[in-house]
């Protein structure tokens, strides 16, 4: 068995053979899930405000919704008021 792996196996089982060590391990990984779906979310939300900076440009320069869909690569109506 990979050493790391081996490593890993008897630390998970440490971890659950004591209750305290096992309450701060899953508060850790609640911690870690927590900050990767904020940047996630965080990270969508910017790439769709881009977008509807784009959108709102080609509509300034005289570009159709079909222009800017065939330039862009996606559907620009959602972000049309």
């Amino acid at each position: 068995m990979e050493e790391g792996l081996k490593k890993y196996i008897e630390c998970m089982e440490y971890i659950q053979l004591h209750s305290e060590y096992k309450d701060r391990y899953g508060a850790y990984l609640k911690n870690v899930t927590d900050e990767a779906n904020r940047l996630y979310t965080a990270r969508e939300e910017g790439k769709q405000e881009a977008e509807q900076k784009i959108v709102k440009n080609c509509l300034n320069y005289g570009l159709t919704v079909e222009q800017i869909e065939e330039m862009v690569g996606f559907d620009p109506r959602p972000y049309i008021d």
